[in-house]
């Protein structure tokens, strides 16, 4: 797989997930990729929910 992740590719992806996918399941997905992610990067519970919440932020902001 390659390590760089287009943005373009990823929203395609995200929409089609989200709009396509049964919520439960959606949900169970993002939990688990949180999971995986915290213990990839060596992070806790606590600093990835920061982490989160400034991104949902700068994303928010940047829609105006």
């Amino acid at each position: 797989m390659d390590k760089n992740l287009n943005p373009d590719e990823a929203y395609k992806v995200i929409e089609k997930l989200v709009k396509e996918g049964d919520p439960k399941e959606v949900g169970i997905f993002i939990s688990l990729l949180s999971h995986r992610y915290m213990k990839e990067m060596g992070i806790t519970k606590e600093q990835f929910m920061t982490s989160l919440s400034n991104s949902i932020d700068e994303l928010e902001n940047k829609e105006g």
